[in-house]
């Protein structure tokens, strides 16, 4: 329901690993659709090899433990 976020609201996005960053990037596009800014991206864990924060650009991203 495009109610549930007011358009213009700012907000982060949270998963549990970043890898490739099609998730990340999916959650965002969403919020965008729906009205908000995605400022920013925070993960548990996130691969470095698979370049997922590529995907994220113009968001900052957080991790606490990196692989």
């Amino acid at each position: 329901d495009p109610d549930w976020v007011p358009r213009g609201s700012k907000g982060v996005a949270h998963d549990d690993v970043v890898a490739t960053g099609g998730t990340g990037e999916g959650i965002k596009k969403l919020g965008e659709q729906l009205g908000a800014v995605v400022v920013g991206t925070c993960f548990i864990i996130e691969v470095t090899f698979l370049d997922g924060r590529k995907r994220l650009a113009g968001t900052d991203v957080h991790a606490l433990i990196t692989y």
